[in-house]
């Protein structure tokens, strides 16, 4: 099973694009809760961060704002999930596993 999303936006001046695609073991592994699972895990992450104190602030914002990409997919990966993400800006385009550009790695082109 698979989900895509988009964000748009401005990097190093120029247009971007980056396109993140998660995807997690079918029905034949997961069972029929599988769609479940992809629902309950991510939240299950977000409160286990939250406990080990791995929250950037307090107060109600979205996942993605509240904790690291890195620490977030890592938690993702280790239960099956798996995150990947593709950038575009001005044609270039860098489809690198979310956690090396998550880390920090510089970009080459």
């Amino acid at each position: 099973m698979q989900a895509t999303g988009h964000v748009k936006g401005t990097r190093a001046g120029r247009e971007a694009r980056r396109i993140y695609r998660t995807s997690h073991p079918g029905m034949s592994d997961w069972g029929q809760q599988a769609t479940a699972k992809m629902t309950g895990i991510p939240a299950s992450i977000g409160a286990q961060l939250l406990a080990r104190g791995e929250g950037f602030r307090a107060g109600v914002m979205a996942p993605e704002a509240a904790f690291t990409p890195h620490s977030f997919i890592t938690e993702l990966a280790r239960r099956g999930i798996r995150v990947e993400e593709r950038i575009e800006e001005q044609g270039i385009i860098d489809s690198r596993p979310a956690d090396a550009l998550s880390l920090g790695h510089e970009m080459t082109f």
